[in-house]
């Protein structure tokens, strides 16, 4: 089977991580592969968990 995977780099947080990965030397192929670097800040981290998670606050 060939999977086809499509990015749109037109959405600012798509093209700022395309940015980041490019800036470090980075690969997008081999999606499944785990990056050697973090996406989200520690503190971004931080603040999800003392919401406890993503869900919407109700």
């Amino acid at each position: 089977r060939i999977r086809i995977y499509s990015i749109n780099r037109t959405k600012p947080v798509t093209a700022k991580r395309l940015d980041i990965l490019e800036s470090k030397g980075l690969s997008i192929f081999l999606l499944t592969r785990p990056l050697k670097m973090e996406l989200v800040s520690d503190d971004y981290l931080e603040k999800i968990k003392r919401r406890q998670g993503h869900d919407p606050i109700e």
